[in-house]
């Protein structure tokens, strides 16, 4: 009776080792040269988003590399140009969905440009480098952080507080603030412009839609 116990808890001990050999496979290995070079030819396309993606999969790999760290840093500078922008940005809440509605005319005048962006997450990123020109409340007593991106203006509203301060130099993926809640999510107030000229920002945001 013990030897059959005794085989049995080897079984099992047998199933266990097995499962974990088999989790071990399905672990996917980065692969340095191959991200790197990823990485570069998407610079050499001015592809900046892309590039920089690739450089932080490479640092994964080996996060004492000093190359890839170099390139992240132009690839920041080269984002925040005057000339460069992306129709592939990463959308500013984490798991963040939109309904956005049509960029039409109000007016004559005065095209929407207000994107809605629903999330489980409460902060929100930015989604350029840039420069922070304006940390205030707007007339719905919202409070927004505006951020200059050569030249183009972003702006978070419908924050509850805010990371960031007035002149501050931020990154791609750096926290805005937090978001106010509307019912089950939390939802942030995107707008964009190119000067003067109001930006259909879904154009630009690779957000998911209900």
């Amino acid at each position: 009776m013990k030897k059959m116990i005794v085989c049995g808890v080897m079984m099992m001990v047998g199933v266990a080792c097995y499962a974990q050999k088999d989790t071990v496979k399905h672990v996917v290995k980065v692969d340095y040269e191959k991200s790197k070079e990823k990485a570069d030819l998407a610079f050499s396309g001015k592809d900046y988003l892309t590039a920089k993606r690739f450089y932080k999969l490479a640092l994964q790999a080996k996060p004492t590399e000093i190359y890839p760290k170099d390139q992240i840093d132009i690839c920041d500078k080269k984002m925040s140009s005057d000339s460069w922008i992306s129709t592939d940005l990463t959308c500013p809440c984490n798991g963040g969905k939109s309904s956005p509605k049509p960029f039409t005319a109000i007016d004559n005048s005065n095209p929407s440009n207000i994107y809605n962006i629903a999330s489980k997450d409460s902060i929100a990123y930015s989604v350029l480098p840039g420069n922070v020109t304006a940390v205030a409340k707007d007339s719905n007593n919202h409070t927004y952080v505006t951020v200059k991106h050569g030249k183009y203006l972003v702006t978070y509203s419908n924050l509850t507080s805010v990371k960031v301060k007035l002149n501050d130099e931020i990154k791609e993926g750096d926290a805005i603030g937090l978001v106010k809640k509307v019912g089950q999510d939390y939802v942030l107030e995107f707008s964009m412009w190119h000067g003067k000229d109001k930006e259909d920002a879904a154009k630009f945001l690779r957000c998911k839609q209900y």
